[in-house]
C-alpha cells in the first residue's frame, strides 16, 4: 500500500512506492472539505522524480503542500500547477535584537496612537 501511518510520526503518514520503498513522509488533513497533503518532505535518498510520480498517482484531488524545491519543480516539470500562497519565514528566537524605536514613539504605552 503505497500511503500508510508513518509508526515514526503519530500524525504522520509514509508514502511509498508500489513495492514498499518509503519516499516520504506527510501529515493528511481536511481543509474545509478539501483534502490536503501537507509538509510533504521526501526522506533522505528518494529520487524526487519518482515521488513527484507517486504523488500524482497517489494523492491526486489533494492539495499537495510541500517545502522541498527540489520536489516541487518535479511536480510542475510532471505537469502540476505551482500556487505560493505565502513564504514561511523563521528566526531563532534566542537571538532576537532590541525593537528600533518608530518616529514619534517613545516607547511609552501612553505614547502610542
Amino acid at each position: 500500500m503505497p500511503l500508510h501511518p508513518d509508526p515514526g510520526a503519530s500524525a504522520g503518514h509514509l508514502l511509498s512506492t508500489a513495492d514498499g520503498t518509503p519516499l516520504a513522509r506527510l501529515r493528511l488533513r481536511d481543509d474545509d472539505g478539501e483534502r490536503v497533503a501537507g509538509e510533504v518532505t521526501p526522506l533522505p535518498g528518494a529520487d524526487v522524480r519518482v515521488l513527484a510520480a507517486q504523488a500524482r498517482r497517489d494523492l491526486a484531488g489533494a492539495r499537495l503542500k510541500t517545502p522541498d524545491d527540489a520536489l516541487a519543480a518535479a511536480l510542475v516539470a510532471g505537469g502540476l500547477t505551482l500556487r505560493r500562497a505565502a513564504t514561511d519565514m523563521r528566526h531563532d528566537l534566542t537571538d532576537v535584537p532590541e525593537p528600533v524605536p518608530l518616529p514619534g514613539d517613545d516607547g511609552s504605552p501612553d505614547a502610542r496612537p
